[in-house]
């Protein structure tokens, strides 16, 4: 801004430390700014665009972030479907010598070993799961709308008696029964 002491670098800053540090005290004593400076840069439309601004650059920079971890989680995944996990296998080797005598050594080997089926049936349902609930069709764990509707069912069943009774109370009385003769 024109005549200001303080730059629109100095400004885009601010709304930064504020993003970081979320308190003016904090921004204003970080900045070597006056807190009453800070509040009035605070409450204008231009920082709040700025906010919104920062927020949506952020949001984006997590979603691209999140996509590379799910992309690598994914190759991951498929290269240990396909071709087994990664296990240390201990190894035995025998080595003869020329005089007769035979030498046995243990080492350590890293194969690739099949999956077990609990991991692949675990792995497999909750892949599956997530696929429709994007979809936004009932999983394993979400209700489907046929048991949604027999519970609306008895949910109106017992309302209803509920209602019912409390009809049937109304219209009582409390009380003594006496016998009247004529």
């Amino acid at each position: 801004m024109e005549g200001s002491k303080y730059s629109d670098e100095d400004r885009r800053r601010a709304v930064i430390e504020y993003h970081i540090h979320g308190t003016q005290t904090k921004v204003a004593e970080i900045m070597n700014i006056p807190q009453t400076t800070l509040s009035g840069w605070i409450n204008t439309e231009w920082f709040a665009e700025q906010s919104q601004a920062l927020d949506a650059q952020t949001e984006n920079l997590i979603l691209a972030n999140n996509q590379k971890i799910i992309d690598a989680s994914q190759a991951e995944l498929l290269d240990r479907v396909q071709n087994g996990d990664h296990k240390l296998v201990k190894t035995k080797k025998a080595i003869k010598h020329d005089d007769g005598s035979l030498e046995v050594s243990e080492d350590y080997e890293l194969k690739r070993v099949p999956m077990p089926g609990r991991d692949l049936n675990i792995t497999t349902g909750t892949i599956q799961d997530k696929r429709r609930t994007q979809l936004n069709l009932p999983t394993s764990i979400s209700s489907n709308q046929k048991s949604q509707d027999q519970l609306n069912a008895v949910m109106d069943n017992l309302l209803g008696a509920a209602k019912a009774y409390d009809e049937k109370r109304a219209n009582s009385i409390n009380g003594e029964c006496i016998e009247i003769k004529d």
